[in-house]
């Protein structure tokens, strides 16, 4: 096990090391605007606005779902930091400094959870089979930028990065089947 965890940290310091002596100012400038999408601030406003049209469109357990999918996967995130409180890269690689621990990524689990769930709720809204896939190949591209751009800027690890994702994976799968099951039995408009 402890070859396991010394394999990774290699892994993770070789990947910190090679971004950050490749790094660009335009790729600079990119990767800090995408990392803003999966940003506490952005992620907030953007369910917000989610969970409001869900409301109004009398998809009331649907907005709950997708509310309670969302506040587990921070939850999960916030507690296995706390648990983990594994110290981030060195100041030296980070574009900016952030102060919570580093291990697991929120912005990966929170992006994974928000815009996987947003990408299936609009494969359920959209009808052909091409809309489905440009939705599916953005919201995939969109989660992996995010994710990346965290190593890039160095403020994550690239294990924190992959944990991030498989803390988010449970509760996105659990919010679908849900949504799909109300779906399934028309249960949109009474509590």
């Amino acid at each position: 096990m402890l070859y396991i965890l010394e394999a990774i940290k290699n892994v993770d310091y070789r990947i910190v090391n090679l971004l950050f002596s490749n790094r660009s100012g335009f790729l600079s400038d990119l990767f800090l605007n995408i990392t803003y999408l999966g940003s506490n601030i952005f992620i907030v406003f953007l369910s917000a606005v989610v969970i409001c049209a869900l409301i109004i469109s009398r998809k009331k357990y649907t907005a709950l779902v997708f509310a309670g999918s969302i506040f587990a996967t921070g939850l999960s995130v916030y507690f296995i930091k706390i648990l983990v409180s594994r110290v981030r890269p060195d100041s030296v690689f980070a574009l900016y400094l952030e102060s919570s621990p580093s291990f697991p990524s929120g912005h990966s689990a929170m992006s994974l959870c928000l815009y996987g769930l947003l990408a299936y709720l609009a494969v359920l809204l959209f009808k052909k089979k091409y809309q489905k896939v440009i939705i599916l190949i953005i919201s995939i591209l969109l989660i992996v930028l995010i994710g990346f751009s965290r190593v890039y800027l160095g403020v994550h690890y690239s294990s924190d990065v992959l944990a991030g994702f498989i803390v988010a994976v449970p509760w996105l799968l659990l919010g679908a089947h849900l949504i799909k099951n109300l779906r399934e039995n028309k249960v949109y408009l009474s509590w």
